[in-house]
């Protein structure tokens, strides 16, 4: 049997000194919005992660969370307006994120988790999320790759985002809040600041000179895009 880290003896994992916010009115989204994507194309990535409550399949994700090295934004994706200006500012984040060849998006089993809640939330807006991610970069399966875990799917099932970051990072991750009700407003300060890690972290994964080797290697295999 595989041996997990031992994350209950590490210090606990807190979000550095980024800038941080979270978009729950037209004003915010004008104001951080447009940031946000400047910083995107500055630095070629975006890590992305969601959350979404008991309707998921109909309501899809209720927060996205997006994050660059400087700044993690939190997008309120229940509380946000119906407003066309709204609208085009989360159309024209999802073009640059999922379907701009300029920038990385970096999931953690996105495409069988986040990518689908997120669809579902386009579609209950009246919006076309991108139908194919362009440039996208599964931080679990690279770091399986990293620590010599077994890539099968239902192998990696039981390695989370924690034991990733009690491996590569040497802090423990606390996943306790995720089963809060990530429907009910306004959020609390702990959900908050649990979403902006998750999202944080797989960068600070993604620069990890093991995992980032193993995503290297991952592109030059035949077949590979």
């Amino acid at each position: 049997a595989r041996n997990r880290p031992m994350a209950e003896a590490l210090e606990q994992m807190i979000l550095p000194a980024v800038n941080r916010h979270l978009v729950d009115t037209g004003e915010r989204a004008e104001q951080v919005i447009s940031q946000l994507m400047v910083s995107m194309v500055r630095e070629g990535q975006v890590a992305v992660d969601c959350e979404w409550g008991a309707n998921a399949a109909h309501e899809g994700a209720s927060l996205l969370q997006l994050a660059t090295r400087g700044l993690v934004v939190l997008v309120d994706l229940l509380a946000l307006p119906t407003t066309p200006v709204v609208h085009k500012l989360l159309a024209d984040v999802a073009d640059l994120a999922f379907a701009s060849r300029h920038v990385v998006v970096l999931g953690f089993d996105g495409e069988a988790n986040d990518l689908p809640h997120l669809r579902a939330a386009w579609r209950r807006r009246g919006l076309v999320f991108p139908a194919r991610v362009t440039r996208y970069v599964d931080v679990r399966v690279a770091c399986a790759r990293a620590g010599g875990w077994e890539a099968d799917y239902d192998e990696l099932r039981g390695y989370g985002l924690a034991e990733c970051a009690a491996k590569f990072l040497g802090r423990r991750l606390d996943k306790s809040p995720r089963d809060l009700d990530w429907r009910r407003r306004p959020l609390t300060e702990a959900a908050v600041a649990y979403a902006a890690l998750d999202a944080y972290a797989l960068l600070q994964l993604y620069d990890r000179p093991e995992v980032a080797s193993a995503v290297e290697r991952e592109r030059e295999l035949p077949g590979a895009a």
